[in-house]
């Protein structure tokens, strides 16, 4: 795009100044200012300036109440509507998505979970509720994920800026908060609320971090300069005592399980063995779940316990007992499949969890802790969530919206273990098993907890579910390339 002039710069300045003038008193003014600063990047340096500075902010954003609208995060989803407005308009004139040459099956795949969730809004019975979050995750959708697919120029080089940029972002948060938690001697009682106003919950804050992880050992095997290398290597201790910190089983968990997975790439098992054995563990449960529950019920680590250390927290993870976290958790389980089993093909609506999840619960499945009846406070949306994003789709968005989003998981993953098998270069080896590793981390969280109607969690999930699906593109077109070639040769 080409630069404006300096006059024309100068007067943009001088309109942004106005504004900021006459507007200063008012509530709107920050959106205001924000919007015309957003067009005055574009118009300036184009749409990839804009999107480093999305990434950027995402993690810096910070919720913003609006008279009449309610609240949004700010300046993120207000940078990401401009975003979708571009990408939606370029999508639907060009069309690029049903070309041969860009199309995957986990595109596909999430398209057919974006029109389940459009059948399960329609059949919702609170619709207003549903449309905002069918509409939030079509935004999430598009900005996330199909943009880069839209614009494919150096699209894998785009992604690579993105994620380093939301990363820039997440240390500034990380070190602000990492400060405020040290200041009151890491109190783990109070490691839910240093994360606020950037993260509103120190899981999410964890899980954000989480998939910096593997790729911040991929930023330092590949840096060669020492002091790039040893800000990375000082980044990765910062994280390490801030996940740490954070006290959150579920993201330590996660890390645990990408050693697991890495070894398994190791070993070079063709994914389809590994698919098959996931299968097959998953119906042993499923048969003999009454010795498991039986052993599972002789734990009594408890996570909630003043005196619990680091192995008692892990431990906790299995205790279906005593440990009140994790009997909620079941029950919120139990709810969403009794959802489900009500309404399986269209579910009670996206959004509509925590509104309709009361009259599900059983009564010796409640815990001291249980929502028993939807009080104002409740109402607003807190404390109502199904603790586990598999078991959110199914009940809120039925049968087959679980489904796409399994295969979109399976196929993804496929394609990294695919990747890195016939990948030939260390360097793209390493970027690989960083990508997947953030992904599994993700992955494996998602049974616990679900934060893809969060911008700060499904950014990266979806925006490492895209790098991977580029790679695999870019690599069986250079393949087909090389085989036209030789055939005009021969």
């Amino acid at each position: 795009m080409t630069p404006l002039s300096k006059k024309a710069c100068w007067f943009l300045f001088a309109v942004l100044a106005c504004t900021l003038l006459t507007l200063s008193v008012s509530p709107w003014s920050p959106i205001v200012i924000a919007t015309l600063f957003v067009f005055f990047v574009i118009l300036l340096n184009g749409m990839d300036t804009l999107n480093n500075i999305f990434f950027f902010s995402i993690p810096l954003s910070f919720e913003l109440s609006l008279p009449g609208l309610g609240e949004m995060m700010f300046p993120s989803e207000l940078i990401a509507l401009v975003i979708f407005c571009f990408t939606a308009v370029n999508l639907m004139a060009y069309r690029k998505l049903w070309r041969t040459n860009d199309y995957h099956p986990v595109s596909g795949a999430l398209l057919v979970l974006w029109c389940a969730l459009c059948y399960a809004t329609y059949e919702s019975n609170l619709p207003f509720v549903s449309i905002k979050s069918f509409l939030i995750f079509t935004l999430y959708l598009t900005t996330f994920y199909l943009q880069w697919f839209v614009y494919r120029k150096d699209a894998a080089l785009k992604i690579k800026h993105a994620i380093w940029y939301y990363f820039a972002g997440l240390v500034i948060v990380c070190l602000f908060t990492t400060i405020k938690h040290a200041s009151i001697g890491f109190d783990r009682q109070m490691a839910m609320r240093v994360p606020p106003p950037f993260f509103s919950d120190h899981t999410i804050y964890g899980t954000c971090m989480a998939f910096f992880i593997p790729m911040l050992y991929y930023w330092i095997k590949t840096s060669s300069s020492l002091f790039i290398k040893s800000f990375y290597i000082a980044v990765l201790a910062l994280f390490g005592i801030a996940i740490f910190t954070t006290y959150s089983r579920a993201v330590w968990m996660s890390l645990i399980v990408i050693l697991g997975v890495y070894y398994l790439l190791q070993l070079r098992i063709p994914i389809k063995k590994l698919t098959t054995g996931l299968i097959a563990f998953l119906l042993l449960v499923l048969v003999f779940q009454e010795p498991v529950v039986e052993f599972l019920s002789q734990n009594r680590s408890d996570s909630k316990s003043r005196r619990a250390e680091v192995s008692d927290q892990l431990k906790s993870v299995g205790n279906i007992s005593t440990d009140i976290s994790n009997l909620e958790r079941i029950n919120r389980w139990k709810s969403a499949l009794s959802m489900f089993g009500s309404k399986p093909l269209s579910g009670h609506g996206p959004g509509t969890y925590q509104f309709n999840f009361i009259p599900f619960q059983r009564p010796e499945d409640k815990t001291p802790i249980s929502v028993s009846r939807a009080s104002d406070h409740f109402s607003q949306g807190i404390g109502g969530t199904a603790h586990s994003q598999y078991l959110l789709y199914a009940a809120e968005s039925g049968l087959f919206a679980i489904i796409a989003f399994a295969v979109c998981i399976l196929l993804t993953v496929r394609e990294a273990f695919n990747l890195y098998y016939e990948s030939t270069d260390e360097k793209e080896k390493l970027y690989i098993k960083a990508l997947l590793g953030g992904y599994i981390t993700f992955v494996f969280h998602s049974f616990f907890n679900n934060f893809l109607d969060i911008d700060k969690s499904a950014s990266l999930f979806f925006i490492f579910n895209a790098g991977i699906i580029l790679l695999a593109i870019e690599k069986k077109r250079a393949i087909l390339l090389t085989k036209t070639t030789h055939s005009n040769g021969n």
